[in-house]
């Protein structure tokens, strides 16, 4: 939307009235899209009363503003002076004229609250920093109020010779730049921070906060641009000035409408994006080359590489709920679990004679702990030199100190740098209704907020099956939001949150990766006993419907949990043992959650296939 400069005789008010309001029906139904989907961090009726305010004095100003253009260019052209000497004759005195800027000012005053609720959000400690942006907001709502004042006052003489509108818009233009300025300076920093941890040359992790144009998108820096460009004219006295004033309120519209826009597609793409994005560095990477501390053949090792891999890219991604971005624990800190398990093809017919498996649990300042569960699954194989068990699953600082010794590739980080703003958000928030409010009892209370909460619950997991490497399955998790430190989830569990497995029937075997509810997974032993139901039944879709339902979902309701919550991701290969010549890999899903997000390839269709599910109905 651009000002609006003279008029061609041919087109007349009512065709120009018509343009505009499509062009503000386009807006709206755009706004309405965002409204819904935007992630709640303030209740829906105040966002939505909030927003609907703000647009709908921008919509008025345009509508008013193109009203005032039409009678200026169309019937006062001949006014002494020109159509503008008109617009400012009647700057006090007709209707539309008053109308108009006191939309645009209240518009304003929307649009820079809105930024700095923005700037707050970003800002979750040190909002110090803040305080020069409010006093200006602080001073352009008295000057905005006084340069009303001259708008309604009958005595235009007063007005003439003390004009607030210079001060206004002066210090609503510092307190925009103020604010934009803060907002990008903090995005750089988290930049910054996501490259420090995740290492410059993955710049698809973090990619909302890479590129200068996104900086400059959800800081707003496009009105900063045309505010610059006013002040500067303006004390110049040049013809730009009223090039740049007529747009200017509707800019600032726009570049709020971007903001939410960008808020939009973050909450839309995040829960598939990480999916494709990781199959689709599969695709370009050596799996080959990956953390083993144990010389194996590179093919016996494939199918554990692409599942290693395919978690470490999820895992850098601060959307999710697994390494970098996790849920923090009580004492604000992440602690993650991890595990790996691979069933190499048979030599007799034992099921779990090839079975290997590593898990780390609650480690802090491990950059992937999806590599240290490899650690540890490597190093079990081993002969101890005295004849000791060794471990297949390691926590705490034990499990980091003995990456630290035998991990070759296994990144550690200061524990504050696994910490992203979000995660750090979030934590805040809840952990202050944790201390200083009364706990609501009620499962059906606040239902809407803690399905938005639940988002942000991501554990991520992976399955793989290669004719030489056999079965693999691997989790990754950050754990429940303000849990206890120390405390040890599904994803560290043998059993419980990753299985594989061959046998000897005509079904070839199957690999599947569990996230939920982690103690009510733990308790169903959940991924082993699907392996299980397996062999008995050659309908993997029966198995999953079997297993969670009777196994998982009625006796967590019995034991008193509202929403137990399981999502599984199976693969299953049924071959012709007798002549060998046909060999199909399926993937199945099953979840009790809200949604579930998947993506497959396979080396026939490498390319990346990413299904959302939405869960309709669950029954009790």
């Amino acid at each position: 939307m651009v000002g609006f400069g003279p008029v061609l005789g041919h087109f007349n008010h009512d065709e120009l009235a018509a343009e505009q309001m499509m062009l503000i029906g386009t807006m709206f139904s755009w706004m309405a899209y965002a409204l819904w989907k935007r992630p709640k961090s303030m209740s829906r009726l105040a966002f939505i009363f909030y927003v609907s305010l703000l647009f709908g004095f921008i919509s008025a100003y345009m509508a008013l503003d193109t009203a005032n253009k039409v009678r200026a260019f169309t019937t006062y052209k001949g006014f002494p002076g020109g159509p503008d000497a008109w617009l400012r004759s009647k700057r006090y005195s007709d209707v539309f004229c008053i109308a108009g800027n006191v939309c645009v000012v209240c518009s304003i005053w929307l649009s820079d609250g809105f930024l700095l609720y923005r700037a707050v959000k970003v800002y979750t400690t040190r909002q110090w920093i803040l305080l020069v942006p409010c006093l200006l907001y602080v001073a352009s709502v008295v000057t905005g109020g006084l340069y009303l004042s001259e708008q309604v006052d009958s005595n235009t003489v007063t007005w003439e010779t003390l004009s607030f509108a210079v001060p206004y818009f002066i210090c609503a233009s510092l307190c925009n730049l103020s604010t934009i300025f803060t907002i990008a300076a903090r995005l750089l920093w988290f930049r910054h921070l996501v490259r420090r941890v995740v290492g410059p040359e993955k710049k698809e992790h973090g990619e909302l906060y890479k590129s200068a144009f996104t900086i400059f998108v959800e800081s707003a820096a496009l009105y900063a641009v045309f505010s610059i460009v006013f002040i500067v004219s303006y004390a110049m006295r040049s013809a730009v000035e009223k090039l740049v004033v007529a747009p200017l309120a509707n800019v600032r519209g726009i570049a709020s409408f971007l903001i939410l826009l960008r808020l939009v597609k973050r909450a839309i793409v995040n829960e598939t994006s990480a999916c494709k994005k990781a199959l689709e560095r599969l695709s370009t990477s050596d799996t080959g080359n990956t953390s083993s501390s144990v010389d194996l053949p590179d093919k016996e090792n494939e199918s554990l590489a692409l599942v290693e891999q395919a978690i470490i890219h999820l895992e850098d991604d601060p959307y999710l709920n697994a390494g970098y971005g996790s849920n923090l624990t009580l004492d604000g800190i992440v602690e993650c679990d991890a595990s790996l398990c691979v069933a190499r093809p048979l030599q007799s017919g034992d099921v779990s004679q090839n079975l290997l498996f590593g898990s780390v649990g609650a480690v802090s300042g491990i950059k992937n702990p999806i590599l240290a569960a490899r650690c540890v699954l490597e190093y079990s194989e081993n002969s101890d030199k005295l004849g000791r068990i060794l471990p297949m699953t390691l926590v705490s600082s034990g499990a980091v100190n003995f990456v630290q010794k035998y991990g070759k590739n296994v990144s550690l980080v200061p524990t504050e740098d696994m910490v992203s703003l979000a995660a750090e958000r979030t934590w805040k928030k809840w952990k202050d209704r944790l201390e200083n409010e009364t706990v609501d009892r009620d499962p059906d209370a606040n239902t809407d907020e803690k399905d938005q909460e639940n988002l942000v619950q991501d554990t991520v997991g992976a399955i793989a099956w290669h004719p030489q490497g056999g079965f693999a399955a691997g989790v990754s998790s950050g754990g429940i939001l303000l849990k206890f430190p120390g405390r040890i989830g599904e994803a560290a569990v043998f059993g419980a949150g990753c299985w594989a497995q061959h046998c000897s029937e005509s079904l070839g075997g199957m690999a599947c990766s569990v996230s939920g509810t982690g103690e009510e997974i733990v308790r169903a032993n959940l991924a082993r006993n699907i392996g299980n139901a397996h062999l008995q039944s050659t309908d993997p879709h029966e198995v999953l419907r079997k297993i969670l339902v009777e196994q998982f979902w009625q006796p967590a309701k019995t034991r008193g949990v509202h929403d137990p919550a399981a999502g599984v991701v199976m693969m299953t290969k049924e071959t012709d043992e007798v002549t060998d010549s046909t060999i199909k890999a399926r993937v199945w899903c099953g979840f009790t959650a809200a949604s579930m997000a998947i993506a497959f390839a396979s080396g026939r269709d490498p390319r990346p296939k990413v299904l959302k599910f939405d869960c309709m109905m669950r029954t009790e």
